[in-house]
């Protein structure tokens, strides 16, 4: 998790942006960063969270009116 905030090794430099939460609240900037999965989990899909005061990759699931960060990658 560490090598992917940034200024960390991978090259992939995620900035700790918060998120919106399904009720339009926004909250957590600076703090963490959550990204949206491919994956589905009944109706709510899998997020990564990387967290401020972690250095592991957190698994969640999330109500999909929420608003997470995308990665999109070229193919």
């Amino acid at each position: 998790g560490a090598a992917l905030k940034s200024g960390g090794s991978s090259g992939f430099a995620a900035l700790l942006a918060g998120s919106r939460g399904g009720t339009g609240d926004f909250g957590g900037r600076a703090w963490y960063a959550d990204f949206w999965s491919s994956s589905v989990s009944g109706g709510d899909a899998w997020t990564r969270n990387l967290n401020s005061s972690e250095s592991r990759v957190n698994r969640n699931s999330y109500y999909q009116a929420s608003g997470f960060g995308v990665r999109c990658v070229k193919d």
